[in-house]
């Protein structure tokens, strides 16, 4: 069972990075519940393992780990990596690119007693 501070800490952290490896299906039970949030993820995944269709359009960050020499190699060239894609997560702020707020972009999501809403509607009532 995924825990109430696993939740809490994927519903209210400013940035999530999801490991699919392995194809865990925790995992992507968490990564539903930030789309819910619209707030940045960012998705790695072991070289040799299959994206799943439904997260296949996402950006993902290949590493390989078949080979320790290659790994321990690479490892500034994947941190370098990560850390670009963190850095342009947190800059656009929120994720539209996910298909609960593509195709429900004005839903409004309860988080902790607070809304969640879509950026647009954020955004109008702020002007």
């Amino acid at each position: 069972m995924i825990s109430k501070q696993i939740i809490d800490y994927i519903l209210n952290s400013r940035l999530v990075i999801a490991d699919l490896s392995y194809n865990n299906p925790n995992v992507f039970y968490e990564l539903c519940l930030r789309h819910v949030t619209g707030k940045p993820t960012v998705h790695v995944i072991r070289k040799g393992d299959k994206i799943p269709f439904d997260v296949g359009n996402f950006r993902t960050i290949t590493i390989a780990l078949d080979d320790v020499h290659w790994a321990i190699a690479d490892i500034d060239t994947h941190r370098a990596e990560i850390a670009n894609f963190v850095r342009q997560a947190i800059d656009t702020g929120q994720s539209r690119d996910n298909p609960i707020l593509t195709f429900y972009p004005s839903a409004i999501f309860e988080v902790g007693g607070k809304e969640a809403r879509s950026r647009e509607e954020s955004s109008s009532d702020d002007s």
